[in-house]
Formats: structure tokens, C-alpha cells, sequence
């Protein structure tokens, strides 16, 4: 039995770059670089290109034009509309996969047995929550690299001090997650030694101030407060913003396991089982939290790996790398056409030309007008989902599932057009209002008093 064992986890330990490559590959694939936040953020990354500022009012949304708007992201976005401005959406691919490399590549290592390797499929699979070109991934790569820096021997120095405070620059520009990046690298370089006390208390305070270095000023800091409290708990009907399902639970239960038991047989807690115990509590309120205990624990199983990457597996790795990069100029990704209706989009270019238009469009719509018409077609809500109130959803929800009132609910706002699919019944309510369909496509209900 202990000779099948043996053999097992020695060819586990043979495939696993392989394994470790042809998941990043698929992975890749099968991100659509289309989902509905992508849309805005091109939008807002190409007008921060063209007019070298960053909007900081939600102007692009009727429903709350006066609403104050903190782009967490907006460096992010830029980067993205750079890649999409010269390659499509074939650049959004490259980029992504780009990121995912530098993950999987860093972390890679042959597991030791058949439950690590588990765990670290399991970690990985975990990761396939970001189904979008999203800052989330590159927040995954930013904590990544704290968790690597904690135990970097430049710590306690002023280069350290001068490394601290770059990451968390550039963090906090590139997306908001940098807030909870600065809590976690604090506990984790936290040290009651009297010797690197001050150095902990210099970490700390050139992190925070690193991240009041961004468009928004202090703004961030309390987004971020925000978001760690729960305030945008009325945003769980979105899938991202809902609880993680059962399989998430339990692959994150059997991780949790297996790095505990593996790694301290004493049974004694450590930093690391606290952080990856308070992620893990943190993954339990949004499956959008989740790929930071999966990131957490990719790094872990690799810390707790004895078995080196040697030059073989490595060349492997970068030559599945540059391959995989080549292919994608091959490939070319259209919109998802559930995020992105082209047909809708080109049928509304025949409205109106000169005037800013109110549209009540499907949430998941929103973007892909705002990117489409560039601000002058402005949506009730789209997904850029913290610049609203639980009002403004409640209001949304209500017309879109003609709950009671709604119709004084959508009067009450100055809607010029409803753009939606002719078979949802709220289509069919309005045309016995006497809502008139304008345009081609049948898609498109002009106000009456319009």
C-alpha cells in the first residue's frame, strides 16, 4: 500500500507543471474578457486618457449623477484601455493571462503527496470566481507578493521602508483591496522584539500613507471600511456580492485542514493559521472575497513544500508560458453577447443624436452603454455597484420586477427610453402605458412624455 502511495504522489510530482500550465491555459479560455463591468472600466480608462483626470462623480448614471464616485481602479483601467486601444479584446486576453501567469508561475511547485495536491487543485479551482478581466486578479497578485515580502531580510531597513511604500502606491491605485493588503502585512510583520518594533510602527505608517496617495484621497480608506463592514450587503442578489455555494465552503474547510495538520503537528496556532482562519470568515461574507483565501493558501502550500521547481520544470513553464502568449494573438474573443448586446447597441444608435439620454436598461447592460455611446446614453444603474444606494437598487428591482408602485417608481425618475428584451414583462407593461417602440429591433419603448 505504501509502495502505491510512493508511486502515486512521485508521478503527481511529475505532472503537476503540466497539470499546474494546462489549468492556467483553460482557465484563460475560458474567462470571457467581456463580462459588464468590463465595459465602464475601458470607458473610464480611455477618458482618463483623454482628458488626464479621473472622474470623481458618478456623471455617467441619471439615477445618481450627483453621487461621489471612487474609482479604486482607475490606473487599472487605464492599463486595460491601453491593451484594448491596440489589440481589442485579444489585449484584454493577453493582459489577463499575463497576470495569471505571474500567479501560477510563482507558486508553482511539485506536491509532496496525493492530499496536497487535492488542496492545491482545490485552491486553484477556487480562483475561477474572477470569471472577467476584473482588478480583482491583479489585487490577488499584489497580496501575493506582500505575502512573499513579509520575509523579505530587506524588511527592517530603509529599503525596506522605501519598497513598503511603493507597493502600497501603486496598490492603492491599481485597485481597493490595497486597505485590507495593509492589515494583512501588518499582522503579518507584527513583532513585540524591541529591536523591530519601530521598524513595525514605520511599516505601518508609511503603508497608510502610501494609501492616501490616490486620486480620492481618504475617500478610499473609508470605501474600503465600507466594504470590510458589510455596508454593500444589499448587493446580494448579485452573484459576486452573494455568499460562496457549498462547494466553495468545503474546498475551503479541506484546505483550511490540510494546511493545519500538514504544517504544525504540535496542533499549535500560528500567524499563518489566524490569517488564513480570518480569511476564511472574511470569504464567508461574498464569494468575491474568496480568491484571497485561495491566494493565501497557494502561497502556504508552497511555503510548506519541500520539493525545489528545478530547471526542467521551470523551462517547461516558461515555454508553455511564451506558447500560450503566441497563441492568443491567433484567437480572437468577441463580446458576450449577454454583457454586450451589439444588435441592441447599433439599433439605439438611431435615437436622438444631440441630446443626453436617460435609459432604464437591464443592470448587467449598463457598461456596455456607457462604453458604447461614451456617457451620453446614461443608465439607471450599471456595475459600477458601490456608487449607488440601497434605494436606487431597491428602486431598480422594483420596476424590473413590477413590484407594487412601480410604475409611480420609474415616473418618478426622468427615464427617456427603456431599452429591454421584448419578452420581459416589464416590455409588455409599459406598451399598455402607452410607451411606443422606437427604432429597429422592437427592443426600445419611448416615453410617453418624451
Amino acid at each position: 500500500m505504501n509502495d502505491i502511495y510512493t508511486r502515486t504522489s512521485r508521478y503527481l510530482s511529475n505532472i503537476s507543471i503540466p497539470a499546474f500550465l494546462a489549468f492556467l491555459f483553460i482557465f484563460s479560455l475560458l474567462i470571457s474578457p467581456g463580462l459588464d463591468d468590463v465595459w465602464w472600466r475601458l470607458a473610464s480608462g480611455q477618458h482618463t486618457l483623454q482628458k488626464l483626470s479621473v472622474l470623481k462623480i458618478n456623471s455617467w448614471s441619471f439615477s445618481s449623477e450627483t453621487i461621489p464616485w471612487v474609482n479604486h481602479s482607475w490606473l487599472y483601467d487605464v492599463i486595460i484601455a491601453k491593451f484594448y486601444n491596440i489589440s481589442g479584446l485579444r489585449g484584454l486576453f493577453i493582459f489577463h493571462f499575463l497576470l495569471l501567469s505571474i500567479i501560477i508561475y510563482k507558486i508553482a511547485r511539485p506536491p509532496e503527496d496525493i492530499i496536497t495536491s487535492g488542496a492545491t487543485i482545490g485552491a486553484l479551482f477556487l480562483l475561477t470566481i474572477h470569471w472577467a478581466v476584473r482588478p480583482f486578479l491583479a489585487g490577488d497578485l499584489f497580496l501575493l507578493g506582500i505575502l512573499f515580502y513579509s520575509t523579505s531580510k530587506n524588511l527592517y531597513s530603509l529599503k525596506g521602508i522605501l519598497g513598503t511604500f511603493l507597493i502600497f502606491l501603486f496598490w492603492a491605485n491599481i485597485h481597493g483591496s490595497a486597505t485590507g493588503g495593509l492589515v494583512v502585512f501588518i499582522f503579518l510583520i507584527f513583532s513585540a522584539e524591541k529591536h523591530r518594533i519601530n521598524w513595525f510602527f514605520a511599516h505601518a505608517f508609511i503603508g497608510f500613507s502610501a494609501l492616501l496617495i490616490n486620486p480620492s484621497g481618504g475617500r478610499l480608506l473609508l470605501l474600503s471600511f465600507q466594504y470590510m463592514q458589510g455596508g454593500f450587503a444589499f448587493l446580494s442578489s448579485l452573484i459576486e456580492w452573494g455568499p460562496p455555494n457549498l462547494i466553495h465552503i468545503s474546498l475551503m474547510i479541506f484546505i483550511l485542514s490540510v494546511l493545519f495538520l500538514k504544517s504544525s503537528p504540535s496542533r499549535k496556532l500560528t500567524k499563518k493559521h489566524i490569517l488564513l482562519a480570518g480569511l476564511f470568515i472574511y470569504s464567508m461574507t461574498a464569494r468575491r472575497n474568496v480568491p484571497l483565501f485561495a491566494i493565501t493558501s497557494l502561497y502556504y502550500l508552497y511555503q510548506d513544500n519541500k520539493l525545489p521547481l528545478n530547471y526542467s520544470a521551470r523551462l517547461k513553464s516558461t515555454v508553455f508560458i511564451i506558447s500560450t502568449v503566441m497563441f492568443s494573438f491567433i484567437i480572437k474573443p468577441t463580446p458576450d453577447n449577454t454583457f454586450y448586446p451589439i444588435k441592441i447597441l447599433k439599433a439605439s444608435e438611431t435615437l436622438n443624436q444631440k441630446e443626453i439620454i436617460n435609459v432604464f436598461v437591464p443592470h448587467k447592460w449598463g457598461g456596455a452603454f456607457i462604453f458604447h455611446f461614451k456617457g451620453r446614453f446614461k443608465p439607471f444603474v450599471d456595475a459600477r455597484n458601490d456608487c449607488y444606494s440601497e434605494k436606487v437598487f431597491k428602486d431598480y428591482y422594483r420596476i424590473y420586477y413590477l413590484q407594487k408602485d412601480w410604475y409611480d417608481v420609474l415616473n418618478s425618475y426622468r427615464v427617456d427610453y427603456v431599452i429591454f428584451p421584448s419578452n420581459h414583462p416589464l416590455f409588455n407593461a409599459l406598451r399598455l402605458k402607452n410607451w411606443q417602440p422606437s427604432g429597429p429591433g422592437g427592443q426600445i419603448l419611448k416615453a410617453p412624455y418624451y
